[in-house]
């Protein structure tokens, strides 16, 4: 196949205006044009630029293995390095925090890799070792559980008894 002939089977559309260090999205042009037109009008009268991008986007289909841990803890697991690779954080809700693991100087989520069982074991004895034998509320390895950081097996459990886990957000 030709590259220049790349399928788009599953690929979803989305136009973007980029005005400073902010991007925003929208389904179609008119829609994008018009919710950022105050924006564009003060970046025009400033004399700034902006970008306007039609997208097409092909969504993550796996996601690697991170390391959730109690944010009371998060500077050691971030201090932790291997083999030229570390933990880097991506996301805190409550009192936890997610890290995926990659190369040191790459912050990519991207290019996360999932953080091997001998690796993970030699985090563990880090942070204890780091904290004084002061064990995490929760130090552990999984597929990235996404936005909110809902554990089922351990948030399924406040759900039914009527509680908010404590990686999500409520409702209102």
């Amino acid at each position: 196949m030709d590259a220049a002939m790349i399928p788009l089977k599953g690929m979803k559309q989305r136009w973007s205006v980029k005005i400073g260090n902010g991007t925003m999205f929208g389904n179609t042009k008119a829609e994008i044009l018009q919710r950022c037109a105050d924006r564009i009008a003060k970046a025009e009268a400033a004399g700034q630029s902006w970008t306007l991008n039609h997208e097409w986007h092909k969504a993550r289909t796996s996601w690697p293995q991170v390391v959730i841990v109690s944010r009371s803890h998060g500077g050691i697991v971030e201090s932790f390095e291997h083999n030229g690779f570390k933990l880097h954080w991506t996301d805190s809700c409550g009192s936890r925090s997610v890290y995926f693991y990659g190369r040191k100087h790459d912050t990519e989520y991207d290019n996360a890799k999932d953080i091997p069982p001998e690796v993970y074991q030699k985090l563990v004895d880090y942070v204890m070792n780091a904290s004084g034998n002061q064990p995490p509320a929760m130090l552990i390895k999984r597929e990235d559980p996404g936005l909110g950081i809902f554990i089922p097996e351990i948030d399924k459990k406040v759900l039914a008894a009527g509680g908010v886990p404590d990686g999500c957000i409520p409702a209102k």
